[in-house]
């Protein structure tokens, strides 16, 4: 799958603004938010139930959607986050308790290869089965095998191309890239190193390349990390060091402005 801009992941976005308007989905308020910067809807308050055959983590375009023994989640951009209920029986998925639309909907399932096929048998929330009847991508849960320029999810639901974890636990400064890298059907698009695992609290001074060369897209990046209001552009062939720190526990999702939609994200992460 190719995951460079293009007309179809614009229209995705364009898509999914106006179904989360429809919906009176959360959504982050006109600051221009990015990851971790959205309203989250409350945890519905179903009892636990089995895993089911289809749990998992899964994209399309922009983005993810969580099955997780009786739970479903959905993210998408920088905007929208719904979690409710899910029930899963034999080729059927129903869905309810999402805030914005608590009413049940009804799906039907086909898993296999890879993918999970959700089409609309009834849904009551208009324009919501436009982003969730589709064929999703499975995505595997991230290991220390997991190879480079695969696609994962991050702590907080947001898709990124993994290109590598970092352990800078006791060091008081290290280096990243960010970049896109031709030849690659998924995962051009990323930060290298993409997590970095350190201490509670610690702080770091980080410079983040953008490198040029072979294989290599010269374009502008950025370095966004909300929480703590840092964001820097990065021009190809140069860098910039800012200094972030560690959350108390957790992580925090750090991305690229301009790309974030591709997977151009990574974490600092306290394990």
């Amino acid at each position: 799958m190719d995951r460079r801009v293009s007309g179809r992941v614009v229209t995705l976005v364009i898509v999914a603004m106006f179904v989360a308007a429809a919906c009176g989905g959360s959504e982050s308020p006109a600051s221009g938010g990015g990851p971790g910067d959205e309203e989250v809807s409350p945890q519905p308050s179903a009892q636990a139930s089995a895993p089911s055959a289809i749990d998992g983590d899964y994209f399309s375009g922009s983005s993810v959607i969580r099955l997780d023994a009786g739970a479903w989640t959905y993210v998408s951009g920088a905007d929208i986050r719904w979690t409710g209920i899910a029930e899963v029986s034999d080729g059927q998925l129903v869905l309810s308790g999402e805030q914005s639309c608590p009413d049940r909907a009804t799906y039907t399932w086909v898993a296999g290869g890879g993918t999970l096929t959700l089409a609309a048998v009834d849904d009551p929330c208009p324009g919501r089965q436009v982003l969730l009847g589709k064929t999703w991508e499975a995505i595997p849960v991230l290991t220390e095998d997991t190879p480079k320029a695969s696609i994962v999810t991050l702590p907080d639901l947001r898709f990124a191309a993994y290109w590598g974890t970092l352990d800078v636990s006791g060091l008081t400064s290290a280096e990243i890239e960010v970049f896109i890298r031709e030849g690659y059907d998924t995962g051009g698009w990323a930060f290298s190193s993409t997590i970095l695992e350190g201490t509670p609290g610690q702080q770091l001074d980080l410079t983040v390349r953008n490198p040029t060369g072979k294989d290599i897209y010269e374009l502008q990046h950025n370095y966004t990390l909300e929480e703590q209001g840092i964001s820097v552009d990065i021009e190809p062939g140069e860098d910039a060091t800012v200094t972030v720190t560690f959350p108390e526990s957790g992580s925090l999702t750090f991305f690229c402005r301009r790309h974030v939609d591709e997977g151009q994200a990574g974490a600092l992460v306290v394990p």
